[in-house]
Order: C-alpha cells, then sequence, then structure tokens
C-alpha cells in the first residue's frame, strides 16, 4: 500500500474523473452500468502497471477505448450526474494507486450502486477518508447484512 501518490497519478486520477465527466455528458446509461464497465476493463486495470503509453492518454482516448472494449453504447433516457461521475472515476482511480487493487476486485468486493447513492455524504471527505469509509462500510456483504437488519425493523 502506497498512501502518497506521484503528481503523475494524480494526473491520471485527474483524467479519468474527467472521462468519466465526458461520458455523462455524452452517453445515456446508468452510472453503475458505467462504472463496472470501466473497472472491468483491461485499459482501466493496465493503469497500475503506470506504462507511460497508457498512463499519458488523454480523457477521449479512455472513453473511445472503453467504449470499443465494453460494447458501451447510449440506451435510453437516462442521463449520468457529472459531478458524480467525475467524483466516482477520480476517487477509483485513487483507491487503485494508494490500495494497489485492480478494479476488477472492485467490482466483487464492493457494492457500486450503494457507493454512488453515498455521493452527497461520501464527496465531502477527503478521497482518503472516502476510500477507507467505502472500505469499512460498502462492501457487499455489509450493504446485504444492512440491508437485512434494516427490513427485519420494518417489518416489527
Amino acid at each position: 500500500m502506497n498512501d502518497k501518490l506521484t503528481f503523475y497519478d494524480k494526473i491520471v486520477c485527474n483524467t479519468v474523473g474527467k472521462m468519466f465527466e465526458l461520458a455523462a455528458e455524452q452517453m445515456s446509461c446508468y452510472e453503475t452500468t458505467f462504472c463496472e464497465a470501466w473497472l472491468k476493463s483491461g485499459i482501466c486495470n493496465t493503469l497500475l502497471e503506470r506504462e507511460p503509453t497508457t498512463i499519458c492518454q488523454s480523457k477521449v482516448y479512455f472513453l473511445n477505448s472503453l467504449k470499443k472494449e465494453a460494447g458501451l453504447i447510449s440506451r435510453g433516457e437516462h442521463k449520468m450526474d457529472p459531478e458524480v461521475m467525475y467524483w466516482a472515476g477520480y476517487t477509483f482511480t485513487y483507491w487503485m494507486y494508494i490500495k494497489n487493487i485492480n478494479g476488477s476486485d472492485i467490482v466483487k468486493l464492493y457494492d457500486l450502486a450503494e457507493i454512488l447513492s453515498q455521493y452527497e455524504i461520501l464527496h465531502t471527505m477527503s478521497v482518503k477518508a472516502a476510500v477507507k469509509t467505502i472500505e469499512n462500510n460498502y462492501t457487499k456483504g455489509q450493504v446485504l447484512l444492512d440491508t437485512i437488519l434494516h427490513q427485519e425493523e420494518r417489518l416489527e
């Protein structure tokens, strides 16, 4: 684990955030669908290798590569929120770098829909604090347990 990001890592976090924001402006799909497609993509997971020809690419390159790899197309009328999407892209990339976790593992272990639904709270924290909160509270098992416990409360 590396608690400090390099200047270049921060640039990549920003570029991915801007790519998510661009996707929100150009595409109609659900935030969770987009985030999952990105986190599972080869281009996302090569960012952990910090290979120079990958990390120096533009937001447009990342978005077009993702569309091609994942077969993402706009569907329906759902518009993504650009602010939420920028935050998600930046935060997921930051998380991958400081914890050395790949995007596919984030998808497997954490509830993306719940993370995105908590944007109003999480975006007010530092990115480091948000990642720690997500790791402690938004695993798929924790969210399922909370749902079951709250369901039992409603039945009483």
